[in-house]
């Protein structure tokens, strides 16, 4: 009888270390993702939205130097013609004031002192096209795509979310080729506020946007699928 119990203990001893072992391996939990591919999400997940509302503010910006400062307004997402509806705050040949701008695609509708929209060319005016931003291929999805070294850091709070936090370095080039800023620049530095959903919540630039200075721009982006008429006026 002794000999039975301890063979039936035995056999015991090497189930439960079995049944460890199976239960180490289903629960391991999930590697943690790459911030290359947590980026790649993001962008995928901006240009499936349809639409977003985006806010742009900037920091350290020459007083007087020509270019955008801030905007805010709603783009809808499209390959081939993006759009946007919204307000920017831009200085040109030394004047700052706010206009409200309507852009499809390449072509662009402002109200200069007038009550009602007048098609401009925005190349003449030294000015870049936010319809630019949407765009799949070379609008604010395509940074992400772009980053060099992503890196995670410390998460941080923006309004009632906790933002995942990555950064890294962008080519000037397709810096300069969306706001027209920061020609023969190196580097910018930037950081991402990923939300829980795997949303792109901010994107935050820094770097030589204006010869001599360091200066940062900053997009908040919310209200993904929210869309908006946009038309020709």
């Amino acid at each position: 009888m002794r000999r039975r119990l301890v063979l039936l203990a035995s056999v015991a001893a090497v189930a439960t270390m079995s049944l460890t072992a199976c239960s180490g391996k289903a629960d391991t939990r999930a590697a943690t993702p790459k911030p290359a591919d947590v980026l790649a999400t993001a962008k995928q997940k901006f240009d499936s939205a349809k639409a977003v509302t985006i806010a742009l503010s900037s920091t350290n910006v020459p007083p007087k130097a020509n270019g955008v400062s801030a905007a805010d307004g709603t783009g809808i997402i499209d390959p081939t013609t993006p759009k946007f509806k919204g307000r920017v705050t831009a200085t040109v040949s030394g004047l700052t004031g706010n206009v409200e701008i309507i852009a499809i695609g390449g072509d662009a509708w402002m109200k200069l002192f007038t009550p009602d929209y007048t098609k401009q060319d925005l190349v003449k005016l030294g000015a870049p096209n936010p319809s630019n931003l949407f765009s799949p291929a070379t609008g604010i999805s395509s940074l992400l795509a772009q980053t060099k070294s992503p890196t995670s850091g410390p998460d941080q709070r923006e309004g009632k979310e906790i933002l995942h936090m990555f950064t890294g370095t962008l080519p000037s080039a397709p810096v300069t080729a969306l706001l027209n800023l920061g020609k023969g620049a190196a580097d910018f530095k930037v950081s991402y506020g990923i939300a829980d959903s795997g949303q792109l919540r901010t994107a935050t630039l820094t770097g030589a946007f204006y010869a001599g200075t360091t200066s940062t721009y900053r997009l908040l982006i919310k209200d993904y699928g929210t869309t908006i008429a946009i038309a020709a006026p």
